[in-house]
């Protein structure tokens, strides 16, 4: 996120809500989710942390897997990239020794939270990867929750043939003034 936003400790099952930062990336408004590690848990509590952790990344745009560099990989590594084959994969701690060698996933991006390198980098990938197709100069795009919802009110009255449900979603969208919000 480019600042500190949040007590980091390096033992893991620390880490248990899902930390959140608004940022922009490429001009695009982009939420960042941080939560709990997912492996094997220690306790309830960490548990409930991983379940949500879960749960976040299931209904994500994008799944950033992080793995440590500077450990070697074990068993719960591998589930999880498998798991989530479509994720982007970064190693983060590249400033230390790599005790993943050939086990990391072709295309990992390396990184380290230490000395920044590879930050810049992974940010342009992330947004790279969020909006691969860039709309052209003009283009009405949705950019709040409430356009969003609109547009799926829209769609669902046109499922359900409710043109005048539809006509409405779509008015409260290109003419605020008349939203009855």
């Amino acid at each position: 996120a480019g600042y500190e936003r949040a007590i980091v400790f390096d033992e893991p099952g620390t880490t248990r809500d899902v930390v959140t930062a608004e940022i922009a990336l490429n001009g695009w408004p982009v939420t960042l989710l941080d939560t709990a590690g997912i492996r094997q848990a220690g306790s309830a509590l960490e548990a409930a942390g991983i379940d949500l952790a879960r749960d976040r990344a299931n209904h994500a745009d994008l799944r950033v897997i992080v793995l440590d560099a500077g450990h070697p990989p074990d068993p719960q590594d591998f589930e999880l990239l498998t798991a989530w084959p479509d994720a982007l994969v970064v190693a983060n701690k590249s400033d230390l020794p790599d005790l993943w060698g050939e086990k990391l996933p072709t295309g990992a991006h390396r990184v380290s939270t230490i000395t920044g390198s590879g930050v810049e980098s992974l940010a342009a990938i992330l947004g790279n990867r969020l909006v691969p197709d860039v709309p052209e100069t003009g283009s009405p795009i949705p950019v709040t929750a409430r356009q969003v919802e609109l547009l799926k009110t829209a769609r669902a009255a046109t499922c359900q043939c409710e043109w005048a449900e539809c006509r409405t979603a779509i008015e409260n969208i290109l003419h605020p003034e008349f939203c009855s919000e």
